[in-house]
């Protein structure tokens, strides 16, 4: 499990999670974004999101585990 803090500028949050680095960056963003929802009593926009990793200075690959895209614990996302 990593621990990460995750920006949603739509919200102007930010939010703690513990993502498995095993699991694809899409899915980690689909279960992120319904946890959201369902914490904030909010719906997003129905179109594709992405993780940018602000240590690594770039967009995830949805279809890539997050482990094997470099991402460590402590890594700070943006929602975009």
């Amino acid at each position: 499990m990593i621990q990460v803090d995750l920006y949603v500028p739509m919200l102007n949050e930010i939010y703690d999670f513990e993502w498995n680095g095993q699991t694809l960056t899409g899915e980690i963003v689909r279960q992120s974004l319904e946890l959201i929802e369902r914490k904030e009593e909010v719906a997003f926009e129905a179109k594709d999101y992405y993780l940018y990793a602000l240590d690594l200075g770039r967009v995830l690959d949805p279809e890539q585990k997050l482990i094997c895209q470099g991402v460590l614990a402590g890594e700070p996302f943006v929602l975009i």
